[in-house]
């Protein structure tokens, strides 16, 4: 159940990754030219809401439909009863209305308990998501770009792969280019589980320093990450977490992603990694 109730953090709007955020961007990512039915039109290149657990303060270009997808790896100690390994795999569409909008549809697709505490390994459907996410400004100098989005979390699957509830997640985003390469993302929101003794509100927030190599013309980058969510007005326990990773831009419209997760309190997940792939095609 930690398992999921981390990845209602983390997608949100997830994912996946996975539910799982991109390095923050840096002022090398410049736009380029890309003919559309006859007439130029300026493309920067892919950003994607992962591979951390933050969300990118950008949306997809109008008509572009873009997949964000990955296999995910938890360990999870559960005290007298041993190691449960979970395999997931987070999987986001996210298509732009119009270039500040765009809609968004998730699911882990298939989750697999390896070793659970009384069992075998076993197959189970997983929770659904569906999102819209806005862009208010984008970067320049030192006002960030901003985004605010919100992601609804639907009891689709079976434990541990689902909330067991319908489960908010709305947030904002801030990022900003830095010199030299490096670059800030920032989340703030909330989301409002249901952990079967009833509903109660989550501060959540994402601090990622990411950092892209002068080479490859900045295709790779690689970031650290602090993720929380911090319960409000009750004694349940705080899910912190310390995420690290690296994105490698294969092409304008092609990534792959790698990150690991350490949870830091016992409410967090102990330990996640993940291999991702993302894509964009336009579609108009």
């Amino acid at each position: 159940m930690r398992f999921l109730r981390l990845f209602a953090g983390t997608f949100t709007l997830l994912a996946a990754v996975p539910a799982v955020a991109q390095p923050a961007t840096t002022e090398q990512d410049a736009e380029q030219e890309e003919e559309v039915e006859g007439y130029q039109v300026m493309v920067a290149p892919i950003a994607t809401d992962r591979p951390g657990n933050g969300n990118a303060a950008t949306t997809v270009p109008q008509w572009a439909l873009q997949i964000e997808t990955s296999a995910n790896y938890a360990l999870e100690r559960i005290p007298m009863a041993g190691d449960q390994h979970l395999l997931a795999f987070p999987t986001l569409l996210r298509f732009g209305l119009l270039d500040i909008f765009e809609i968004r549809l998730g699911s882990e697709l298939l989750g697999i308990d390896g070793h659970p505490p009384m069992g075998q390994k076993t197959a189970h459907p997983t929770d659904t998501w569906v999102g819209l996410k806005i862009q208010l400004a984008a970067n320049d100098g030192a006002v960030p770009a901003v985004a605010i989005m919100t992601d609804l979390f639907l009891p689709s699957g079976r434990a541990p792969f689902t909330n067991d509830a319908v489960v908010p997640d709305i947030r904002g985003a801030l990022s900003w280019s830095l010199p030299k390469g490096f670059g800030l993302l920032l989340n703030a929101g909330i989301d409002i589980p249901d952990d079967g003794v009833g509903r109660f509100a989550r501060a959540l927030y994402v601090v990622n320093l990411g950092y892209a190599f002068p080479f490859l013309e900045r295709r790779l980058s690689v970031f650290v990450e602090s993720f929380g969510l911090i319960p409000l007005g009750t004694d349940r326990d705080a899910v912190i977490q310390f995420d690290w990773g690296a994105a490698f831009r294969i092409t304008r419209d092609m990534q792959i992603d790698f990150f690991a997760q350490h949870g830091l309190t016992e409410a967090a997940t102990d330990f996640q990694i993940a291999l991702g792939f993302s894509a964009r095609f336009f579609v108009h």
